[in-house]
């Protein structure tokens, strides 16, 4: 259990971290170890599960790597020195977002099911405590808290007056997010996880 603790933590404190970054590769640097982590918590538990969660994060995870780049080439990667950017990269933006959304655990993505399992499989092995669930739910509220005020600076506020082009490489990061959207519903994976016992 002490293990599984350490997981959760080690997500805890680089979501913290995240919070506090003002350059979005720090940022995202620290949300990848957050999630990570997860993954590793999961992996502790059934070493099926951690493949499937670290699967269902991969690609939106490399989304925002892309998006990440995109705002540094066509802005600055100083989060603060952004803003507005939605009315001239408005696929990165709403690239980024879906992202976030497929990240921070909200329906009906795969990740949130598997954080429901992942829960449940924890109850069952009796290596859920208190303290593991109050962690969960503060990761999950700090990555929240963390992207979409990430999102607010660099995409929204006064339209940006920069005259750039949206860069090829931002239509890889859509094809990211369209591979969560598929693993989210493709019946190959939801068999995956009715055979791991999320749903009976």
């Amino acid at each position: 259990m002490s293990h599984m603790i350490l997981f959760l933590l080690a997500s805890l404190i680089a979501v913290i971290y995240a919070i506090g970054q003002r350059n979005i590769y720090k940022m995202l640097s620290f949300i990848f170890i957050s999630q990570i982590s997860l993954a590793l918590f999961a992996f502790s538990l059934e070493a099926l599960l951690g493949y499937v969660y670290a699967l269902s994060i991969l690609f939106p995870l490399l989304a925002l790597l892309i998006i990440s780049y995109v705002v540094a080439v066509t802005s600055s990667a100083e989060i603060e020195k952004t803003g507005g950017l939605l009315s001239v990269l408005p696929i990165s933006a709403w690239t980024f977002i879906i992202a976030s959304l497929i990240l921070s655990l909200f329906p009906p993505f795969m990740p949130f099911v598997l954080e429901h399992f992942i829960v449940e499989k924890s109850l069952l092995l009796g290596q859920m405590t208190p303290v593991a669930i109050i962690i969960l739910v503060l990761i999950r509220v700090l990555t929240i808290v963390c992207l979409f005020k990430t999102a607010h600076k660099v995409f929204f506020g006064t339209p940006c007056k920069l005259e750039v082009k949206e860069p090829k490489i931002a239509s890889l990061a859509i094809i990211f997010v369209s591979l969560s959207v598929i693993i989210t519903f493709s019946p190959y994976i939801w068999n995956l996880v009715i055979s791991l016992g999320v749903y009976e």
